[in-house]
């Protein structure tokens, strides 16, 4: 088949088109692998350059940078170096990730912060009118951030400050999710009873218990009472 000049000069620039946007792909794709390891690395000025290279900080698939930051939040109040990660948040948040997305989980970063316990996140996370829309948002077990936080079993005190930044930003106490549980129940269930008292102050409520139906008998037959003596066998009658 022969091709006239012009069209080799158009086949020839599909083909350089073509291998320029896969390029411009592969290296996308680099930025966005560098930057979510900068974020578990916990390098803030390296989360900075690559945000400025071009990473995008609401990523179309894989992990989301915020999800990252958030869901690491644990590591980061366990070595004491959450600050360092309260910063990547809010460098991410400052040019424009999406607080709102979800994982596979149905998690928010609000809820990965809550269920880490991590404060200075929660705090970067509440001065954020998008974030702090997400507040009363349900999972896939239908767990919001303020019952993340009410589950926790250890270090009490920690859980309880989040609980009262989460209630005092109008966090739904009294939320159920797909078990019909709410805060209130695993405050109760864990010992908590500082955190029982939060709740209760912020309009927390015990579900009310259904009355008990009362008993019927099984089948139309019931037996009457015995009003007389029953008559004896004329062999068994006392003489």
């Amino acid at each position: 088949m022969k091709m006239n000049l012009k069209t080799k000069t158009l086949f020839i620039s599909l083909i350089s088109v073509g291998i320029i946007n896969a390029q411009t792909l592969r290296y996308a794709q680099t930025l966005q692998k560098d930057l979510i390891n900068a974020i578990l690395e916990e390098n803030v000025e390296k989360v900075r350059d690559l945000i400025k290279e071009g990473a995008r900080v609401n990523a179309k698939r894989g992990t989301q940078p915020i999800i990252a930051a958030t869901k690491m939040g644990i590591i980061a109040t366990t070595t004491k170096n959450d600050s360092k990660m309260a910063t990547i948040t809010k460098e991410l948040l400052r040019n424009k990730a999406n607080p709102s997305v979800q994982d596979m989980f149905g998690m928010t970063p609000l809820m990965w912060t809550a269920k880490n316990g991590a404060n200075r996140i929660l705090k970067v996370l509440l001065g954020n009118k998008e974030a702090r829309a997400t507040i009363n948002m349900q999972d896939r077990n239908g767990d919001t951030a303020l019952i993340q936080a009410t589950k926790a079993t250890t270090l009490p005190r920690k859980y309880l400050a989040t609980a009262r930044a989460l209630l005092k930003k109008g966090a739904n106490s009294n939320v159920k999710n797909k078990k019909g549980k709410s805060a209130l129940f695993y405050a109760e269930e864990s010992g908590n009873t500082r955190m029982v008292r939060l709740l209760h102050r912020h309009g927390a409520k015990r579900p009310v218990s259904k009355p008990r139906l009362q008993q019927k008998p099984i089948g139309k037959y019931t037996r009457p009472p015995m009003t007389t003596m029953p008559v004896l066998h004329p062999r068994y009658e006392i003489k």
